[in-house]
């Protein structure tokens, strides 16, 4: 059986990052989806760098979160993109794409 390499926080947000603009080129709601649940894997992935810990449950991740100033900026939007991709549905993208962009802007200078 192939073992699977654990990406970094950076793989990971090159790999939203072109899911979002594929998103952008085809209004296909579920590019940005994709695109969200592997920006929340970013912000997953550096809260476990900066805490030297893996944190893997809900509520670690959060309670981290609010702890931390920086990230508690991004924890809301983050979780927003995590949950949109399992609802598999939206009201209005444009609310998706805002918190997507906000994450990205936010994480793009850490991971």
């Amino acid at each position: 059986m192939e073992k699977l390499k654990k990406w970094s926080a950076g793989k990971w947000f090159k790999e939203s990052v072109s899911e979002y603009n594929k998103y952008k080129k085809t209004g296909k709601g579920i590019k940005l989806a994709q695109a969200g649940e592997k920006m929340w894997n970013t912000f997953t992935l550096y809260l476990d760098k900066k805490n030297g810990k893996e944190l893997t449950k809900y509520k670690d991740i959060k309670d981290v979160s609010m702890k931390d100033p920086f990230a508690k900026k991004i924890f809301d939007d983050a979780y927003w993109l995590h949950i949109f991709f399992y609802r598999g549905y939206s009201d209005d993208l444009r609310i998706e794409e805002e918190k997507f962009r906000n994450v990205r802007d936010k994480l793009k200078s850490v991971v």
